[in-house]
């Protein structure tokens, strides 16, 4: 008989009983560390970290500790409180918020966070919302806040730089989420005016009317002077007027983003998609670079300072808008965030690019059609709607409505907070007579009026303009200043009809461009 025949029930040999012992333990120990490993990648994902260690993201916004250096604010720089731009600068100094600024999308968290109900919204990174607030007399580009982790992108860089690239000589440039299902609503949009389809000979062989990009009938090239107003318009304009954590950048003007024109000659380059890029929200067809041009906030195409970024490029020779978030051209390559690609024929359908598909920006919206510049107010018309932005604190948890597409999991305002895509005008009874002594003021307000403003990204200055770097007139030509709109009040302004809320779950369908 074996060596343990004669055990009589209700007897264990001690060597028996030891192996039990010793394999239980192992077993509790494994599971302990299964259980540590779980509850690290949870928290991962809700501060916007990749649970891949290898994703690079070590310039993301949300690394950043809530305390940060008193805010500071620059002509083109916005220091929002979810960004790491360089303030003194035009160039970007950090990575939307996009991010944050860019176009990162996060995995919505479990939480208890505030909601509506329905709701549905995407978001970017998570980032301290502690920023600089004391502006500065500079045209400096600001980050908005880092989105969310990438999805699944490569790191690594291209094995070889790109053919004769474009000058790349140094530049001088989501929290809480709430639990409710997404809803299922229709995705048609609240009712707009009736807009004009045909452009006249103006056009250009887009389709595209001047001083507009996109066919009229594209909701930001759409006047509101007559649209209803929202149900929550009230609620909303005293949460932000008791609320606001911009500080000293509210109602500044960030004017760091270049707008770059290609055409069929202009060299294209692939790229290597870095842990800004989202699959299955980002494309990733090679990009026109022109010859000295410049990504956001920076002289040329190297990113230096791990800010958003952007580079925007307008090819009328395809009708194609491309607009790339965290691009850095540099002598490893050309390495990028995520892309989103836009005809620039073709009004975009209420669901832009994709229910909860980010862009390259944090609402997925596109963000050139939104940037009012210095030839604009030259000829004293702007004719389309603004981009703003707000900290993610002040921004509804991981709602949006349309046109946006997308929130993040970095915000975490109350149901009182606008969502993303929230589309806001100023009140026809404004008193001009605010901005007398800058008659360029008056003709943002006017367009502020008519077309308003749409709430597209997180970051702390509130409007966005484009640089002069590339236009005839410059801002100084205008008489324009980063400070020149700061008469105005939320109170100054009410909320347009925006339809269904929907809950950001992340759940983007959509079939990336290739080339």
């Amino acid at each position: 008989m074996g060596p343990f025949a004669r055990v009589r029930r209700g007897h264990i040999p001690v060597v028996v009983f030891s192996l039990l012992v010793s394999a239980a333990c192992e077993t509790e120990t494994a599971a302990a560390g299964l259980v540590v490993q779980v509850i690290s990648d949870v928290e991962s994902r809700d501060r916007g970290e990749p649970s891949d260690p290898g994703a690079d993201l070590d310039d993301r916004p949300d690394a950043t500790a809530d305390a940060e250096p008193d805010p500071v604010v620059t002509d083109g720089g916005d220091p929002d409180v979810d960004s790491d731009r360089d303030p003194d600068t035009d160039a970007l100094a950090d990575a939307d918020e996009p991010d944050d600024g860019g176009p990162p999308r996060d995995t919505p968290a479990d939480t208890d966070a505030p909601t509506d109900t329905p709701t549905d919204t995407d978001d970017r990174p998570d980032t301290p919302d502690d920023g600089p607030d004391t502006p500065v007399d500079t045209d400096v580009p600001r980050d908005t806040e880092a989105d969310s982790p990438p999805d699944t992108a490569p790191d690594s860089p291209p094995d070889t730089a790109p053919d004769s690239p474009p000058d790349t000589a140094p530049d001088s440039p989501p929290d809480t989420a709430p639990d409710s299902p997404p809803d299922t609503a229709p995705d048609s949009p609240p009712d707009t005016p009736d807009v004009p389809t045909d452009v006249g000979g103006d056009a250009d062989v887009c389709g595209n009317a001047p001083g507009q990009l996109f066919p009229p009938g594209a909701p930001w090239n759409t006047s509101i002077e007559g649209a209803p107003l929202d149900a929550e318009s009230a609620a909303i304009i005293d949460y932000l007027q008791h609320n606001s954590d911009s500080g000293g950048t509210l109602f500044q003007i960030d004017r760091s983003i270049h707008r770059l024109e290609a055409d069929a000659e202009t060299p294209r380059f692939e790229f290597s998609p870095t842990g800004s890029h989202y699959s299955p929200d980002c494309d990733t067809a090679p990009v026109p670079l022109p010859p000295g041009g410049a990504v956001e906030g920076h002289s040329g195409y190297t990113c230096e300072s791990g800010g958003d970024c952007h580079v925007i490029v307008r090819d009328l020779s395809d009708c194609r808008l491309y607009e790339q978030w965290r691009a850095d051209v540099g002598t490893g390559g050309y390495e990028g965030g995520c892309l989103a690609i836009w005809d620039l024929a073709e009004v975009p359908p209420p669901t832009g690019r994709g229910r909860d598909c980010t862009s390259a920006d944090a609402a997925g919206l596109p963000i050139a059609p939104l940037l009012f510049d210095a030839d604009e107010v030259a000829a004293e018309e702007i004719l389309h709607a603004i981009r703003f932005i707000l900290p993610n604190s002040n921004i509804r948890a991981q709602v949006y409505v349309q046109p946006a597409t997308h929130s993040t999991g970095a915000t975490r305002g109350p149901i009182a907070a606008p969502p993303y895509g929230a589309r806001l005008r100023l009140r026809s009874d404004f008193d001009m007579s605010v901005f007398d002594d800058s008659p360029a003021a008056t003709i943002v307000a006017r367009a502020l009026q008519r077309y308003g403003m749409f709430l597209a990204d997180g970051g702390r200055v509130t409007f966005t303009a484009e640089s002069d770097r590339f236009t005839e007139a410059s801002w100084d030509d205008v008489g324009m200043s980063v400070h020149d709109l700061r008469g105005l009040e939320w109170t100054d302004f009410e909320v347009v009809d925006g339809g269904t809320r929907y809950s950001w779950i992340g759940d983007c369908r959509r079939v990336p461009i290739v080339e």
